[in-house]
């Protein structure tokens, strides 16, 4: 997955409702910008990346956002999703939560 990404200029995620598809960060992680639909990525993708479902103008408008996107900022993304949607992340969450509803 990582070298279709690497050729990609922009990943465009148009899931209707609120699906976190697997695949946006996988794109990010890859450094290669999203523009995304799914209210569930508002707190992940600046605004500019993001359009409302049905809304053509809103998607071109992320996409020409996505295509201007300074290599600066696709290493913040790609960092903020390491840090906070890695598989060790979710991991030591589960943990973290087991450990909280065993304590007296």
């Amino acid at each position: 997955m990582p070298t279709l990404l690497a050729e990609a200029d922009v990943l465009v995620n148009a899931t209707h409702g609120a699906s976190a598809d697997k695949v946006v960060f996988e794109a990010l992680a890859s450094c290669t910008p999203v523009v995304a639909a799914s209210p569930v990525f508002d707190r992940l993708l600046p605004s500019a990346l993001r359009f409302t479902d049905g809304d053509p103008a809103g998607l071109a408008s992320a996409l020409r956002a996505a295509a201007a996107l300074p290599d600066e900022e696709r290493r913040r993304l790609r960092a903020l999703v390491a840090a906070e949607h890695s598989v060790g992340h979710w991991a030591d969450e589960v943990v973290a939560a087991i450990t909280l509803a065993r304590a007296p």
